[in-house]
């Protein structure tokens, strides 16, 4: 059969090439894991227009990958005298509301019976994509964060950005827009565990206190920190972060002799460590947002739904941006999919400046 690469992008393919891996000039097929659990699922070789903006840049105005982009990269490879090209093995490009194919026969049968034959399925596309129609925020000048073990924000644009910021990485939601989206390594995992050590400490008092009521009680109390946590600083590196150019994680809590080293202002400094990664990649020239929603991605080990909304203002606030803000439902990015997946020609869309709401809702 035809070999598919394990490449899930074309910067992944381009630096197989260079590192001479013997398959590649074989390859017929370039995809991601979603792409290609869909063809096993349809025969389709296609991609939601937002999954196929990580493999490959996407021309908002044509709603496929730019043809510019393409031709300097077929001149790159021209060398290297393969049989394929890039457009070639690229998947197709699809946007929400069109055709991606219908479950065959041999589909149904790896999902073990499960669901019948020939039902249409919708373009895959992953859950950032489906984060940003799960919180309303495909239209421009809106946005969403997400936060977890990491964190990243993503602004729909008006127009491409004029020039490159190393930072950003351009994406699209499943309507094709423009994306502006910065993505940090660090966001959760050093607060996690300095709360599970709160709550080891409450132990040896006797209190049993459940996770999400010691999160709850922790964040209101870092409500009462001042400001500046009276020059408590701290750095949640627990991994490398590729936006302040660090190959390896050092977490670490900093403070002035005569700071006020509380807890509220600790709890304060940790919160606010959470996204100031996040900050220093956001360039207020470049990027225009009247609404942001803040999507809290939870499981065992990430934020709980304590104080959406007060951690969505208080974002807000850091990142020195006027506009709306709301919460939106905690939920995991499967379940946020079901609109790009609800009508065969569902096609998405908001009311511009409208408060966003989680799921497409406006008040």
């Amino acid at each position: 059969g035809a070999l598919w690469s394990g490449a899930e992008s074309a910067a992944h393919l381009y630096q197989a090439v260079l590192n001479g891996e013997p398959h590649v000039k074989n390859i017929a097929h370039v995809t991601t894991l979603a792409g290609y659990v869909h063809y096993l699922l349809t025969g389709e070789n296609v991609l939601g227009v937002g999954e196929a903006s990580g493999m490959f840049p996407i021309d908002s105005e044509t709603l496929t990958y730019d043809a510019a982009m393409l031709d300097k990269f077929d001149a790159l490879m021209a060398k290297y005298g393969f049989d394929w090209n890039i457009r070639a093995v690229l998947p197709e490009v699809r946007t929400a509301g069109q055709s991606a194919g219908l479950l065959t026969l041999s589909g149904s049968e790896y999902l073990g019976g499960l669901l019948p034959a020939g039902i249409p399925l919708c373009p895959p596309e992953g859950d950032a994509g489906t984060g940003m129609t799960a919180t309303n925020a495909v239209a421009p000048r809106t946005g969403n964060v997400s936060a977890g073990t990491s964190i990243f924000a993503m602004v729909v644009l008006e127009k491409p950005l004029s020039k490159l910021y190393p930072e950003i990485d351009m994406v699209t939601p499943p309507t094709g827009k423009p994306v502006a989206m910065v993505h940090c390594n660090n966001c959760t995992n050093d607060m996690n565990a300095w709360v599970s050590l709160l709550g080891e400490t409450a132990q040896l008092f006797g209190a049993e206190v459940s996770t999400g009521e010691l999160f709850t009680k922790l964040y209101q109390k870092s409500l009462e920190g001042e400001t500046d946590c009276s020059g408590v600083l701290t750095y949640n590196y627990m991994a490398g972060e590729g936006v302040t150019h660090l190959d390896e994680g050092r977490p670490m809590v900093v403070r002035k002799p005569e700071s006020k080293f509380t807890l509220a202002n600790f709890l304060r400094s940790q919160l606010y460590a959470t996204m100031a990664t996040l900050k220093l990649g956001e360039h207020p020239p470049a990027v225009e947002v009247d609404a942001v929603v803040g999507r809290v991605l939870r499981d065992d080990h990430q934020l709980p739904d304590a104080l959406p909304g007060q951690l969505a203002g208080l974002l807000l606030q850091l990142l020195h941006r006027d506009g709306d803000v709301a919460a939106a439902d905690e939920r995991d990015g499967a379940v946020a999919a079901f609109p790009v997946a609800a009508f065969r020609n569902f096609q998405v869309g908001v009311v511009l400046r409208g408060r966003q709401t989680a799921f497409g809702g406006q008040r």
